[in-house]
């Protein structure tokens, strides 16, 4: 998973306006004041996605709806 955050955050914290912080357990990115994704265990959840930019993430990198598991404590 840090190979994976180091990447992300190495891409979408270079973006104006874009900002992470800790938040219900997970590291949690907005763009200005708007929630736009969170990393979990094994990947990302981008939020807000158009269906072009949904598609082209799919087929370049696979990919399935997020489901959220039940409480783990």
């Amino acid at each position: 998973m840090s190979e994976i955050r180091k990447a992300f955050d190495a891409e979408v914290l270079t973006w104006k306006g874009v900002s992470s912080r800790p938040m219900m357990g997970c590291l949690c990115y907005f763009y200005d004041r708007k929630f736009i994704g969170f990393l979990v265990t094994n990947g990302i959840v981008v939020m807000k996605l158009s269906e072009k930019d949904q598609t082209m993430l799919k087929e370049k990198f696979g990919g399935k709806p997020f489901e959220m598991a039940g409480q783990t404590g």
